[in-house]
């Protein structure tokens, strides 16, 4: 017990120490911005940048960032724009209208509702103008942060925190996308913001337009709620004890507002007999038994390396556990982090699978590196201990760290090791050390991933087909660019991917043999004209419906895609 009271004693002395380290930082950068520029204009500078990064190649097709999610929504859009549009041809609404009833209802239409609006105001259907809306709602997220940032600590770490805000690689690719998870970032941040004045001065006209955003944020995507939660619970229990927090007014006020959004999600999920897709996103995403499961801890592990980084994330934590808020805040932080664990933990496999349910991380993790840095800065000797043996010391454990993690990565796997593979094995490590997501390259190099010949092969097979609504189809991403962008539709035969998903939830679709699958299929649309393939590498792994393909005649063939006809 004396050895833990020991470390506990440490422990607080270095955070006092921090504290005094930190506001010292702030103190010297506040010195060099009022010598050179405000803080005003420095977060301007920010914006300005991240903004332009953000518009560089903004109008083409999505394809560099889960373009299943985004084409969803341009289907949705696109679905609403041609309802009842004079001048078009039939056929493309009627195909449109299908896409869109083949896509899950989740969210509200929000932002597709709005792209409507915008695309009737251009006259046509212009695909960035959404993805525009969301780089807009990233940067004015980035001004709430920063406001955040100066009730926390100070204007200078609040820029520091703006800053990895914009331009973390992984932040900038999910701010351009066409889906709900900017907007609800934005609207997550104005509700702590709200939180936040709500704490410096308690007055119900300040909680009520604090409850409102965070409602509207839950509204927007229902799993900001945690974090939303986190904020409020611990740091009013910092401020007032467990009693009066649970009795206060402003508790119940604010479980009120918060209501309403879930009840409305719930009236989604339960109150249509039928079942919802909403319901069933639900169901198979919540699955405690993964928690047992090392397959679980691994994923997560993975999406984090892909969102944050491992040395960003280290950081950020270290910067958790150093640094305390400014009063009257103590405890936002952890409670934010406290939310987003508790968020993890429930929703087990869409935050093991799915990269992008991890956003909300990134104005945590800048939220907790702008104070770090700060003490880093305010240190009493600045930069004298990085003498160069240390540097090299570093440098060189780093370097071996990273090397035996990519040979240990290259030889997974049955093909040889060779150099090539351990180049790219170094990379891969490297990025998932930083925060450098694989994915950043298509936004760098977009011929690296193939984007102009995936949009001329979706619209070259939409015409072989004749844009039929009759089709089966195995493509990259479920084929949602292909529907999309060649303007076809009809039934979507499981990626491997999805197969596998199946398999972990316990779902007996996995199960289901390839020519069982094609026949309940074809009884179920009878009139399907085409199989279409665009992933030969999907079709590689499922050898059994390669197969059954080879008994049906080819239409058109190509080394990007086959079209085979279903009419025999």
């Amino acid at each position: 017990m004396n050895h833990v009271d020991a470390w506990w004693g440490r422990y607080l002395r270095q955070r006092e120490l921090a504290k005094t380290r930190c506001q010292r930082g702030s103190d010297l950068v506040d010195g060099w911005l009022r010598a050179w520029i405000r803080p005003q204009w420095a977060l301007l500078a920010l914006l300005a940048v991240g903004l332009a990064l953000r518009l560089w190649g903004l109008q083409r097709p999505p394809l560099e960032f889960h373009p299943q999610r985004q084409f969803m929504g341009a289907t949705i859009a696109r679905s609403y724009f041609l309802e009842n549009r004079a001048g078009e041809p039939a056929w493309r609404w009627q195909v449109a209208d299908l896409n869109r009833r083949n896509e899950n209802t989740l969210e509200p239409h929000i932002l597709e509702r709005t792209a409507v609006l915008a695309y009737r105001l251009a006259g046509r259907e212009i695909i960035w103008i959404p993805r525009g809306l969301s780089v807009c709602f990233w940067m004015v997220g980035a001004v709430l942060l920063y406001h955040i940032g100066v009730r926390l600590a100070s204007p200078a770490s609040a820029l520091i925190s703006v800053s990895v805000f914009l331009f973390m690689p992984y932040g900038l690719l999910a701010s351009r996308s066409f889906q709900p998870d900017p907007l609800m970032i934005c609207l997550q941040l104005a509700g702590i913001l709200g939180l936040l004045r709500s704490a410096e001065r308690e007055g119900l006209q300040r909680l009520l337009l604090a409850a409102g955003l965070c409602a509207a944020a839950v509204f927007v995507k229902p799993v900001c709620l945690f974090v939303l939660l986190g904020v409020y619970g611990i740091g009013s229990l910092r401020r007032h004890g467990l009693l009066r927090t649970l009795t206060s007014r402003y508790t119940i006020l604010l479980g009120a507002a918060l209501c309403l959004p879930v009840a409305y999600y719930l009236w989604q999920m339960f109150g249509d007999t039928t079942g919802s897709s909403l319901r069933g996103q639900a169901e198979g995403s919540i699955v405690p038994a993964l928690l047992l499961t090392r397959v679980f801890w691994n994923g997560v592990a993975l999406m984090l390396m892909r969102v944050v980084g491992i040395m960003p994330l280290l950081l950020a934590l270290a910067g958790l556990a150093l640094v305390p808020e400014k009063a009257p805040h103590q405890g936002v932080l952890a409670g934010m982090w406290a939310g987003y664990a508790v968020f993890v933990l429930i929703f087990t496999f869409h935050t093991h699978t799915h990269d992008y349910y991890h956003l909300q991380i990134l104005p945590i993790a800048a939220l907790s590196l702008g104070p770090l840095a700060l003490v880093v800065v305010g240190h009493e000797r600045r930069f004298a201990w990085l003498t160069p043996a240390r540097v090299l010391l570093a440098a060189v454990i780093v370097t071996v760290a990273i090397c035996l993690a990519a040979a240990a990565l290259a030889s997974l796997g049955r093909e040889p090791l060779t150099a090539r593979r351990l180049v790219k094995s170094v990379v891969k490590v490297c990025g998932a050390t930083c925060g450098v997501p694989q994915k950043f390259m298509g936004y760098l190099r977009p011929a690296s991933i193939g984007v102009s010949s995936d949009v001329a092969d979706a619209r070259a097979v939409g015409e072989c087909v004749g844009h039929s609504a009759n089709t089966i189809f195995l493509g990259k991403d479920l084929g949602s660019a292909l529907a999309y962008l060649g303007e076809l539709s009809g039934v979507r035969w499981p990626s491997c991917d999805l197969v596998r998903a199946w398999r972990l939830r316990g779902d007996g679709q996995a199960l289901v043999a390839a020519e069982q699958r094609l026949d309940l299929m074809l009884r179920q649309n009878p009139n399907a004209d085409y199989f279409v393939v665009t992933d030969f590498g999907d079709l590689a792994q499922q050898p059994d419906l390669e197969r059954l393909l080879t008994a049906y005649p080819v239409v058109a063939r190509t080394t990007r895609y086959a079209v085979y006809s279903l009419k025999r």
